[in-house]
């Protein structure tokens, strides 16, 4: 059984373009974006963590998928702040 989508979606293997509120719009792969989102991931990553293994509850694993969603979250919030958007 095949499903068909109307819907079309293209995968790009370039960077996305980016903009600055000062910059002005550039690569993502921008040296001045990538010490902006190095930053943010870094702070974003110092929260504890909890590690997975085959052993793990169902408590732990939603704790560790709330902990990635907190760290995603934690990143995006960060770069906005940093005056980056991504162009659409």
């Amino acid at each position: 059984m095949s499903v068909l989508s109307s819907t079309s979606c293209a995968i790009s293997s370039s960077a996305p373009i980016v903009i600055h509120s000062k910059y002005g719009e550039m690569s993502a792969e921008s040296e001045l974006f990538k010490k902006d989102a190095q930053e943010c991931a870094l702070k974003a990553s110092e929260r504890k963590g909890i590690t997975l293994d085959q052993n793990s509850t169902k408590v732990e694993t939603g704790i560790a998928l709330t902990q990635v969603a907190l760290f995603f979250s934690s990143n995006a919030y960060c770069i906005t702040n940093k005056g980056w958007r991504i162009k659409e």
